[in-house]
């Protein structure tokens, strides 16, 4: 009986640190979910029908699948939830220990009616109040770990584990004890055990935490670096394009005396063309203008693209003069927003078109709107498009860099299809 509630609560755990800890979202995939709950069903009949040694001879298979059964009910890298399952099983062991060792101290040494499998319990009951612990902490703090946990490469969990088996066959941790001087010295070397293992686990967390700093350190070197380059473009092309519409004004004199000369001679096709001509001169000396120099760098760039793909852009709107969000977090959500439009949007037959919408709500946020044509129906994974490349592990990064963008800005971005359409919704505050 203590078996099948010490797996539901190990059952429980699970379900809270991946969906309410972590963020994950359960599989679409209904035959991993039928495996899982089969998987299920065999654990709590083994502890019905199968006697003692049995029981005992089968412990390995009984630790392995509360371990196996988030790998089917979760999404993301399977490696990485195969590992995380792991470590958390060990920490139900080391959560284990400390019970354990505090229950034959506070017994003074007198276990004869302590069961092991109730301490097995109690760090559960434990371990489920640390989670939602850490759960309103972290929620509290905005973090968001979902992304953290699937960026983290699966062999990091190697160390941990390497050393929560040397705890757990250690000297401290056999024989056979009778007295009760020995036995409150076995509850203390349990207590080391477990302490020590938690002391690993902080270390191992905190060096995966500096390790996501330094990489999250670099990637803001780079997007500095291309809000930099964004801006320099910009102003290399309001440069060029200022030049270009001086020297169109120069020559519009003669634009209109060759226009006069062609209706004199009584030519409308060849006003026709000559104008369709200036027309097309015209449009390559569009400039869109945003009121942010952030925002103008990336229409203008995209508008150019656009054209030259046989793409619409319009962009209708301005942005206020002042902004709380960071330029290089403007930058990342802007350029991902108008790359994802732009190659969506090229993939399409017929009329293509990309537009911008920028409202201000005057008060507190700024809502901007990107809807572009789609040929593919879009799916969505935790809120977040699902890159169609084959390569997701490179690709599909924009997406979740501009989730982090916002974020941080205290905003948030979300994608919807419509007619045939896809639309990104980006809030952010002013």
């Amino acid at each position: 009986m203590l078996g099948n509630i010490g797996f539901t609560l190990e059952l429980i755990n699970m379900f809270l640190l991946f969906k309410v800890l972590l963020g994950y979202s359960f599989r679409t995939n209904r035959s991993a979910l039928a495996v899982a709950a089969l998987l299920a069903v065999f654990h709590y009949a083994g502890f019905f029908l199968l006697s003692s040694d049995m029981l005992w001879e089968l412990n390995i298979l009984w630790k392995i699948i509360p371990v196996v059964i988030p790998v089917l009910c979760f999404q993301g890298r399977k490696l990485v939830v195969l590992g995380i399952g792991l470590c958390m099983d060990v920490v139900f062991e080391l959560m284990q220990y400390l019970c354990w060792g505090g229950s034959i101290i506070a017994l003074k040494g007198k276990t004869d009616t302590l069961d092991p499998s109730m301490t097995y319990v109690g760090g559960l009951v434990f371990t489920s109040i640390i989670i939602l612990g850490l759960t309103v902490i972290l929620n509290q703090k905005k973090i968001n770990l979902y992304q953290l946990t699937e960026q983290m490469n699966p062999f990091s969990f190697v160390p941990f584990l390497l050393c929560a088996i040397i705890i757990h066959y250690n000297s401290w941790y056999f024989g056979d004890i009778f007295n009760e001087r020995a036995q409150i010295t076995f509850g203390e070397n349990l207590i080391k055990n477990g302490i020590t293992g938690l002391i690993i686990l902080a270390f191992f967390l905190i060096c995966l935490v500096l390790v996501n700093q330094r990489k999250e350190l670099r990637r803001m070197i780079l997007f500095n670096e291309k809000c930099i380059q964004e801006q320099t473009e910009q102003y290399q092309l309001q440069g060029k394009t200022d030049m270009e519409l001086r020297r169109f004004r120069h020559d519009h004199k003669e634009h209109f005396a060759v226009i006069r000369k062609l209706a004199e001679a009584d030519s409308a096709q060849r006003v026709l063309s000559y104008l369709d001509e200036i027309n097309v001169v015209e449009e390559s000396l569009r400039f869109i203008s945003s009121n942010n120099v952030i925002g103008d760098a990336i229409f203008n760039r995209y508008e150019s693209l656009c054209r030259e793909a046989g793409i619409f852009l319009s962009v209708d709107g301005k942005f206020p003069d002042h902004l709380l969000i960071a330029e290089t977090d403007l930058c990342i959500i802007l350029s991902n927003g108008l790359k994802n439009a732009y190659d969506a949007a090229r993939k399409c037959r017929g009329n293509r078109g990309i537009e911008v919408s920028i409202e201000n709500d005057g008060e507190h946020f700024l809502f901007i709107s990107v809807r572009n044509s789609c040929c593919e129906s879009l799916e969505l994974r935790n809120s977040i498009p699902v890159t169609n490349s084959d390569d997701k592990r490179n690709h599909g990064l924009g997406t979740r860099n501009m989730t982090e963008a916002a974020r941080r800005a205290g905003g948030s971005i979300t994608w919807r299809e419509e007619n045939g359409q896809v639309v990104t919704e980006i809030m952010i505050p002013v």
